[in-house]
């Protein structure tokens, strides 16, 4: 699906996957173009269960996430900058 058109997906997962005791059945990803701002795009997990106690069995995981990603942008930015350095 191209992200940008109108419209939704819903994807199923073929089997259901446990993550850190939760279920997630499948997802989904958005589009909308708004005209006061542009495109937006979104997506999300289907989960089974409480969203409250979806949330906490989840949470630990979104930290490191957000960890990991902190950690990857700053040794790209630090490399990038090496290779523009490199090209000029």
């Amino acid at each position: 699906m191209n992200p940008l058109q109108e419209g939704g997906r819903y994807q199923a997962f073929e089997q259901p996957l446990l993550v850190n005791g939760v279920r997630l059945l499948g997802y989904y990803n958005e589009a909308r173009s708004l005209k006061s701002v542009g495109n937006l795009l979104f997506w999300g997990l289907i989960a089974e269960g409480e969203r409250h106690e979806v949330a906490a069995a989840l949470k630990p995981l979104s930290e490191r996430l957000v960890a990991w990603r902190a950690f990857l942008f700053n040794n790209l930015a630090r490399q990038s900058s090496g290779l523009i350095a490199n090209f000029s």
